[in-house]
C-alpha cells in the first residue's frame, strides 16, 4: 500500500489553513442566511389585482437581488403564472407563453441579475392588471 506524503508544513499552518476553511464556510453560511423570501404580492398573493398597476407597485417597494426567493401564490384553476418575453408582456399576448405553472404555489429562486417579465395567462386575466414586470439586481 502506498503512502501519501505531504509536503512538511508546521502546524501552525496547518491551523491556519483550517481557520481560513471555517471562515470561508462561515461566509457562505452568512451570504446564504441574506437570501430574502417574497410572497409576490404579499398577502393578497397572485390574482387579479385591485387596480391596474397593484404589481408594479408591489416590485417597486421591494428590492429583489440574486439568490433571494420569489413565491407565487395563487388559487388552482382560477389563475396560473406565466414567464414571457417583455414584447408579449406589454401586449398581454398570452398565446406563445414559454413557460406556464398552473399549480397552487410557484417558488423560484433568481439567479440571474435581469428583469423578469410573468402574467397570468387567463383571459382577460393581464390586461386586468395580473403582470408584473421585476428587475433582479446583484446581492
Amino acid at each position: 500500500m502506498s503512502q501519501i506524503r505531504l509536503p512538511n508544513t508546521t502546524m501552525t499552518n496547518v491551523m491556519s489553513a483550517m481557520t481560513m476553511m471555517v471562515v470561508l464556510i462561515l461566509m457562505l453560511q452568512l451570504h446564504e442566511a441574506k437570501a430574502a423570501t417574497y410572497i409576490v404580492g404579499d398577502q393578497r398573493g397572485w390574482t387579479i389585482p385591485p387596480y391596474d398597476n397593484y404589481y408594479k407597485t408591489w416590485a417597486s417597494k421591494h428590492r429583489v437581488k440574486v439568490n433571494d426567493i420569489l413565491v407565487f401564490k395563487f388559487e388552482y384553476g382560477k389563475q396560473n403564472w406565466a414567464w414571457v418575453e417583455r414584447h408579449d408582456y406589454n401586449v398581454c399576448n398570452t398565446t406563445a407563453v414559454p413557460v406556464v405553472a398552473s399549480k397552487y404555489t410557484i417558488v423560484l429562486r433568481v439567479l440571474t441579475p435581469t428583469t423578469f417579465h410573468f402574467m397570468c395567462s387567463f383571459p382577460g386575466h393581464c390586461s386586468r392588471g395580473q403582470k408584473m414586470s421585476l428587475t433582479v439586481v446583484c446581492a
